[in-house]
């Protein structure tokens, strides 16, 4: 009896397995459509979710002495939001915005994030001092820029556009324009001053260069060779020049040197009546002064005074400030007479001694040009080899998202998209059963 009934239960497994595979092979169809469907929709879902969570990036890197300081190549402090330049970013706006779906200047401009790569040993470090209660001073020479944008070449452009302004507004450009044949023109002194002038702006630019000792390979000189021959052209050319025509008094146009001269001694006496003025008030200060009463009687206020915290440095400071005023008016006062009497030596040089002049003055400009010339191509040289790679890009545009791989939601779809047909199939079968039965 037991054999029997396991037989039937066996029949009966048979008969339902049967029927399941009838009822799914039947409305096969349905299951197909669905896993279709539902694959299309969870696969499409998905390639939006991706898009919007999409980022393209790209890294700047810069590399140059004054980095490690915190500033710009010309000395000026650097800024993470300078690294885009707002210009740049309303050329490229106004280049690309048709395809930015009306997005605004002002979403463009705040979809753009600059930020620093720190390495991991830095970042310990900024993070220890932290802790502290220290401040660890650090500038990044790597940034990342991220734009949530589906055109890569938006991102490419302000990067490459960001970078060429950057060294078109930041990159020396340390050329000394050499002394031009209308430097013969001029009066005596006038083209001792302009020869002067150009030696203090070469001697600017060589102390502005970090590695003063660089030694070209090409050249084989250094700017402290440099240096020291400016130095030797302004002890021997230079003052040769200036004590031949400054120790006879010459002048190529005595009235309009006379002229000159009334002017400047024009300008110091009006500096000293103004410096005499004040002289008279600071004097009057110190007079009225009260040490009893540590108080300071200013005139035209009246004789209540002022009352101040401590009358010695104050008396000391008015007493240093009234010494300094009255220096000035008489190194004034003995200029005013220097020049008074060099009005007297003042005179037209003979021919013999305009050849002399000429003579002088053409060493001198055909010696400063040979240097400066040296020192241009120096300088371009040393600017060339320490700022060839002052800003580059390290990374180029890559594009990356925050979603999931697409074969991921076409796997998902699938097995949706069948289990709802499988349902579909039994709920159909079972509604066709149930009409049957009742009807």
């Amino acid at each position: 009896m037991n054999q029997l009934e396991e037989r039937g239960y066996y029949e009966d497994d048979e008969i339902d397995l049967m029927e399941l595979l009838h009822t799914l092979l039947k409305h096969k169809l349905t299951i197909v459509v669905s896993t279709i469907l539902i694959t299309l929709i969870v696969t499409l879902g998905g390639y939006i979710y991706n898009r919007i969570n999409t980022v393209n990036s790209a890294i700047i890197g810069f590399n140059y002495p004054e980095l490690e300081k915190g500033k710009n190549p010309d000395g000026s402090i650097f800024l993470r939001t300078n690294i885009i330049p707002l210009d740049v970013i309303n050329q490229v706006y106004e280049q690309y915005k048709g395809s930015m779906n009306n997005e605004s200047l002002d979403e463009f401009r705040n979809a753009i994030v600059v930020e620093p790569i720190i390495p991991a040993s830095t970042q310990t470090l900024i993070d220890n001092a932290l802790k502290r209660g220290e401040n660890l001073s650090f500038t990044a020479s790597n940034y990342e820029i991220t734009l949530k944008e589906k055109n890569k070449d938006i991102l490419a452009k302000l990067v490459n556009d960001s970078i060429a302004r950057y060294i078109n507004r930041y990159k020396p450009t340390y050329t000394i324009q050499e002394i031009g044949n209308d430097i013969y023109n001029y009066d005596y002194s006038d083209s001792y001053v302009l020869l002067n002038e150009r030696v203090k702006m070469m001697e600017m630019a060589i102390s502005s260069y970090e590695n003063k000792n660089y030694i070209s390979s090409r050249l084989g000189y250094s700017f402290d060779m440099i240096a020291e021959r400016i130095k030797n052209f302004k002890n021997v050319e230079l003052q040769d020049y200036y004590s031949y025509y400054t120790i006879n008094g010459f002048s190529k146009n005595r009235d309009n040197k006379l002229m000159r001269i009334d002017s400047k001694i024009q300008e110091l006496v009006l500096e000293n009546q103004a410096l005499e003025g004040k002289a008279k008030i600071l004097k009057e200060m110190l007079q009225d002064l009260k040490p009893n009463q540590k108080q300071l009687i200013i005139p035209n206020v009246g004789q209540e005074g002022v009352t101040i915290n401590d009358q010695n440095d104050y008396y000391s400071k008015l007493v240093a400030d009234y010494v300094v005023i009255n220096n000035d008016i008489q190194d004034n006062k003995v200029k005013i007479k220097l020049l008074e009497n060099s009005k007297l030596d003042i005179k037209i040089p003979s021919s013999e001694a305009k050849k002399i002049l000429e003579e002088k003055l053409k060493v001198s400009v055909e010696k400063l040009n040979r240097i400066i010339e040296d020192m241009n191509s120096l300088s371009k040289e040393y600017i060339d080899s320490t700022y060839s790679d002052m800003i580059k890009i390290v990374s180029p545009v890559t594009t990356s998202t925050e979603g999931k791989p697409l074969i991921l939601f076409i796997g998902i779809g699938v097995i949706l998209g069948g289990m709802l047909g499988i349902f579909l199939a039994f709920m159909k079968e079972f509604i066709r059963n149930y009409k049957n039965k009742y009807n």
